[in-house]
């Protein structure tokens, strides 16, 4: 009876506003969930209900179920949209480890490039950064990202191609955001993700020379952070014997 009624409480407490509730009633109900299949046919007999204003705490206790529902994933897109950054950010971080289960999600986030507000633009940027994955579709979806048409999306995406094996194509996209994007912060970033990955092309070398001689102040900053990454990974040199290996005398 207890038990039954400190479910009731938590279900409740998902509507209410207060995030300390909220959190704690998230966290009780999913562990609840492999026990208690009458709170999992509640929880989804909550999820259908588009009057309800709050469904994104619903879809995300019964995302943690072996087989979700569709219609979860699909609301918990949308919550990469909340005015909240901590619900966007908790969305992301499931988001992350449901993609080691289900590979069909990195193609349902990835479409939100095309038909998702700015928000969930840049969101879903950082959900594939949190994949921390070296493999074609990433890549590509991120350096898609850089012709988007909000500067902040472009900002997050070239950020995120520091932590990815960029061709020489995506470098030159890079250079050509550096040399030519109207939103300093994009060429801002594109200088230090271009250092970040090394073995830099002569256009770049001389486009950085360029920026600290003749750059406004915020370019020209960067360009100079960038050439202090250059001249660190420089300066890095892999440890030499001191000595030489000892040689035994044949006996």
């Amino acid at each position: 009876m207890e038990e039954a009624k400190q479910i009731a409480e938590w279900l409740d407490a998902l509507d209410r506003p207060n995030k300390q509730m909220l959190r704690a009633a998230v966290d009780g109900l999913i562990a609840a969930l492999p026990n208690s299949p009458e709170t999992g046919k509640n929880l989804q007999d909550l999820l259908r209900d588009s009057q309800r204003r709050n469904r994104w705490p619903i879809a995300y206790i019964l995302a943690h179920l072996p087989e979700p529902p569709a219609e979860s994933l699909e609301i918990l897109l949308d919550a990469l949209d909340n005015p909240d950054p901590d619900v966007r950010w908790a969305v992301i971080l499931l988001l992350a480890r449901l993609t080691e289960a289900q590979s069909t999600v990195i193609q349902l986030t990835s479409s939100l490039f095309a038909t998702g507000t700015v928000t969930q633009r840049r969101m879903v940027i950082y959900y594939l950064k949190e994949l921390k994955r070296q493999n074609e579709a990433v890549r590509q979806a991120l350096l898609s990202a850089l012709n988007d048409s909000d500067p902040t999306v472009r900002v997050a995406a070239v950020i995120s191609l520091k932590e990815q094996d960029v061709d020489s194509d995506g470098k030159t996209t890079l250079l050509d955001l550096l040399m030519r994007d109207p939103d300093i912060r994009v060429q801002h970033a594109a200088a230090i993700t271009l250092a970040s990955l090394g073995s830099p092309s002569e256009d770049f070398l001389a486009a950085l020379d360029h920026a600290t001689k003749t750059g406004q102040g915020p370019l020209k900053k960067a360009a100079l952070a960038a050439q202090r990454i250059l001249q660190e990974k420089r300066e890095v040199r892999p440890i030499r014997r001191l000595t030489s290996p000892v040689r035994r005398t044949p006996s």
